[in-house]
């Protein structure tokens, strides 16, 4: 009897032997697997940060360009916008001086269609100039020759 608990014995620790060796091959498997599919993940995680670091590299490079052109563009336009600015304050001295143009105190001017056919400069609030404004060789006040564009 003694032989046969023995033999049990064996076969049992054998069974359990077996048996806890396929276990530990399919657990085996699955940390292979787990392990893999983890790979898989840091290789793609991996890529997605390649390609930020490729995108704001990009969009570094494209806003120094940007940048570079900004500044010359904006001088330009400052510089343009000075010399229109002194050109029409040229202009406007030309204009006043010359009689053709009375500005009021509040400063604004109106264009008013005159029956023949002609516009002059009013001020608004002025009255419009009549015909009895005509002084020698037929020209009104301030009909003077005046360069306005050159």
């Amino acid at each position: 009897m003694l032989a046969r608990q023995v033999e049990v014995k064996r076969l049992t620790d054998a069974l359990f032997t077996a048996r806890l060796g396929r276990e530990m091959l399919y657990n085996g498997q699955e940390v292979a697997e787990t392990l893999s599919q983890i790979g898989a993940l840091g290789n793609e995680i991996q890529k997605d940060i390649n390609d930020i670091v490729v995108a704001l590299q990009y969009q570094d490079i494209t806003q120094q360009k940007l940048q570079r052109l900004k500044n010359p563009l904006l001088t330009d336009l400052i510089a343009s916008l000075r010399v229109i600015f002194d050109e029409t304050r040229v202009l406007s001295n030309k204009l006043q001086g010359s009689g053709i143009v009375d500005q009021t105190a509040s400063g604004s001017f109106k264009v008013v269609a005159i029956p023949d056919g002609n516009a002059e400069l009013v001020p608004t609030g002025a009255p419009k100039a009549g015909n009895d404004d005509v002084g020698p060789g037929g020209r009104r006040k301030g009909d003077e020759a005046v360069e306005i564009f050159k």
